[in-house]
């Protein structure tokens, strides 16, 4: 998740609601930095972003 948040904008201001925050990886290793990302990291992109391609990369770091 640190990639994601050194790579990706933020997209949101507020913290959007989250029914897994208190389970989550991401909240606990990035805290609110994960979460103002959270909304445009999907499963699914058919025509990714280059910041997307550098993010899910794991020959990136």
């Amino acid at each position: 998740m640190s990639k994601t948040v050194k790579i990706l904008s933020e997209v949101v201001e507020r913290l959007p609601r989250c029914q897994i925050r208190s389970n989550c990886r991401w909240w606990k290793q990035e805290g609110r930095a994960a979460c103002r990302r959270c909304p445009q990291v999907v499963t699914t992109v058919y025509k990714p972003a280059e910041q997307i391609r550098k993010v899910t990369d794991p020959m990136n770091y």
